[in-house]
């Protein structure tokens, strides 16, 4: 059993969680570890929550849970850094599921009230700074450097490099733009029906799916809305649904003064931006409302009637958010009434994307367009990923096909292979001629090379298996339809006649992209078995061997994707 006990610190608010907040947070964390764990044979069984401390001081609140597993060594497993890297790792989806568990619950703890969440195991957590200084220094670090430098040395180095490997890359892989703070939205009162908006990738950025967005306005009523895109730019389009396709409509509850509105996540239909920016990297919106409650910011003209799309209001290191369009009528009015269209104008709302849509993100990395396409292979490795160990034992089984018959002319060397022939028949006494008798013309194809017995050792891995080792009866129904099956694969290059099985040992394969084939299920369990076989075959050595392990994987690959031999 493991038990760690970790502190969350929500920065952002002094309100401790009600019960409601504390059943959405379990449900989201408890979810994201298990996720996590369970690629390491650890089975998350309960988070309990410890306690709850407000310090107004630094506007905060101090979350202290005890989470329990269980899972069977070795190898050791330091499940307080595991659950600590994991969440620190993943902030922004922490934060990005609460909020949505939470709007689907009508809970907005989590979307109002924290700005920021931050994990530590409490065997790392420091004591709180003292409002005076201590006669000596602390014993451990604190959390963040002090704005001074401290006297002395502290008397212990920092804890030691975390156990586990993130499993990540630092920057989360679903991202969001938020284009105003929530303080700066309390000062805007400027409404419309609508807004039309261009977001562009940039000149590095790989394709992008948008797959959420939040809207800003200040009613609690429910209101009615449409979301439509496409690819390219708005301008020209506006007042017309030809070449917009709808991603969203539905009814949503405002949120109401200084909050922003999620659309429901089951509403949204994803919608890629290819990367690459310029004309092709870019997607226009056109978000509306059925009623004039949709809060937008003036641009940087004060006019109504200034440029669009020459100025990014917000962005990330992916994607750009430009200047657009208010539309003050619903649904879509004539771009000839111009006095229904406002310019330039910005977009108030958070934006949410993923920057590697497609999976698994270890083999395929950043891609320009969708769809994703066939699952990549990894590049091949410089040398064999599995050694063969080669015992030669040349036999001659047939003198008449051992020696092959004799040529026309003297070879350069002589043949490396010398057998006893027949007796030479008797002879007759040369006959007188006056013209040279003709020869015998030579065969169309070459004599049969001789037969030559080889011995291979391999190792096969059987994934997927119970976790117990082949009986005899079970080896025996192996070996057979190995034998079978390598003798029908090889056609005539090899004849197997027999497979000895070595050993035999009990595995568990890890999933690596060093594999040179497909991604397989981690921490697979196995059956290791060592196999040597003696294989007839009228090719070389070398050649035998090639045809056998790759006849084996082709078909092992076809029959079940990710298997490495």
């Amino acid at each position: 059993v493991l038990d760690s006990e970790i502190v969350f610190t929500f920065t952002g608010t002094t309100t401790p969680m009600e019960d409601e907040d504390w059943d959405i947070f379990n449900q989201v964390i408890f979810d994201l570890l298990k996720s996590t764990t369970i690629d390491l044979n650890i089975h998350l069984e309960s988070i309990t929550l410890i306690k709850q401390k407000s310090y107004e001081d630094t506007n905060t609140v101090e979350v202290d849970v005890l989470l329990r597993a269980k899972y069977r060594p070795p190898p050791e497993k330091k499940f307080s850094t595991i659950a600590e890297n994991t969440f620190n790792l993943q902030k922004d989806t922490v934060r990005a599921n609460l909020k949505k568990v939470g709007a689907e619950a009508k809970r907005y703890y989590f979307t109002t009230e924290v700005k920021e969440i931050g994990v530590v195991s409490k065997e790392n957590a420091t004591n709180r700074p003292t409002l005076s200084p201590t006669d000596s220094p602390t014993l451990k670090p604190t959390n963040v450097p002090s704005l001074v430098p401290s006297p002395s040395p502290s008397a212990l180095p920092t804890s030691s490099p975390s156990d586990e490997p993130s499993s990540i890359p630092s920057r989360e892989h679903v991202q969001e733009i938020i284009t105003a703070t929530t303080n700066e939205i309390k000062n805007i009162d400027d409404t419309s029906h609508g807004f039309l908006v261009n977001m562009r990738t940039k000149d590095d950025s790989p394709v992008l799916l948008i797959n959420g967005l939040e809207f800003y306005t200040e009613t609690t009523e429910t209101v009615g809305f449409e979301v439509w895109s496409k690819l390219g730019s708005f301008e020209g389009f506006e007042g017309t649904y030809d070449g917009w396709d709808i991603v969203a409509t539905g009814m949503v509850k405002g949120a109401g003064y200084g909050r922003y509105t999620p659309i429901p996540p089951e509403l949204f239909t994803p919608v890629s931006i290819p990367g690459g920016g310029g004309a092709k990297g870019t997607r226009a919106f056109y978000l509306t409302l059925n009623s004039k409650d949709l809060v937008i910011k003036l641009g940087k003209s004060q006019s109504n009637s200034g440029a669009t799309d020459n100025r990014v209001m917000a962005s990330s290191p992916d994607l750009e958010i430009y200047n657009g369009k208010a539309v003050l009528s619903y649904p879509f009015p004539n771009p000839a009434e111009t006095w229904f269209y406002h310019s330039p104008r910005v977009f108030l709302g958070v934006v949410t994307y993923d920057r590697l849509p497609c999976k698994p993100f270890s083999l395929y990395g950043p891609v320009d367009e969708l769809p994703c396409g066939d699952v990549p292979t990894m590049k091949p490795t410089l040398k064999p990923t599995i050694f063969v160990e080669e015992e030669k034992e040349v036999e001659v089984e047939d003198d008449t096909i051992a020696n092959p018959a004799p040529t026309l002319k003297p070879t350069p060397k002589p043949t490396q292979l010398v057998v006893q022939t027949s007796p030479p028949s008797t002879s007759f006494p040369p006959t007188i001629s006056i013209f040279p008798t003709k020869s015998i013309a030579p065969s169309m194809t070459p004599t049969a090379s001789p037969v030559a017995s080889i011995k291979v050792r391999i190792i096969v891995t059987l994934h997927n298996t119970p976790d117990i080792l082949m009986n005899q009866e079970e080896q025996g129904m192996f070996i057979d339809t190995l034998v079978q099956f390598l003798n029908e694969q090889s056609g005539k290059a090899m004849v197997v006649n027999g497979i000895d099985v070595e050993s035999e040992e009990m595995v568990v394969v890890t999933a690596s992209p060093a594999s040179t084939q497909t991604v397989m299920t981690p921490s697979t369990p196995a059956v290791a078995t060592n196999v040597s076989s003696t294989i007839n075959t009228t090719n070389t050595t070398s050649t035998s061997t090639e045809v056998a392990r790759n006849t084996l994987g082709q078909r092992r690959l076809r029959e079940v994707p990710g298997v490495r031999l």
